[in-house]
């Protein structure tokens, strides 16, 4: 005697209301994360301490990259000579790289508010202290430069 296997599958009509449930979440954990940003004082100085950051290096770096000469010493890593010598437009990396890193650090911080706020606090000031540092890097390159 053989058994079907597949009779105690049911077939119904297919759920569409899911894949708009879908988008829908997303929004709604999109508001959700912005509403902490927002309202955690520390999170939201972090925040507006990166994002100032980036800009006045950006703009540190637009408004004397014509004096800039158009190749500068900036690996220092490597053997002394043409092998540190890099374009001068490698320096908007920093303040591109500074802006990644602080991208996904503060949307871990902000994914893991409601888990551990202490995770999230260091996210943040983690991304303070690389902001900080990049942009000591970037005036003191400028200095020395022009």
């Amino acid at each position: 005697m053989a058994v079907n296997k597949f009779s105690k599958i049911k077939f119904g009509k297919p759920n569409f209301s899911s894949e708009i449930r879908l988008f829908t979440d997303s929004s709604q954990k999109i508001r959700e994360w912005s509403d902490i940003a927002v309202n955690d004082r520390y999170l939201l100085y972090s925040c507006v301490f990166w994002l100032s950051g980036v800009i006045v290096s950006l703009a540190l770096l637009v408004f004397y990259l014509p004096k800039i000469p158009p190749e500068i010493p900036l690996f220092y890593g490597r053997s002394w000579g043409a092998d540190q010598i890099a374009h001068k437009s490698y320096l908007l990396l920093l303040p591109a790289g500074t802006f990644l890193l602080g991208l996904v650090n503060l949307t871990l911080g902000i994914a893991s508010y409601h888990k551990d706020k202490l995770i999230s606090y260091m996210l943040g000031l983690g991304i303070c202290i690389i902001t900080l540092l990049s942009f000591l890097t970037v005036f003191n390159i400028i200095h020395l430069l022009t």
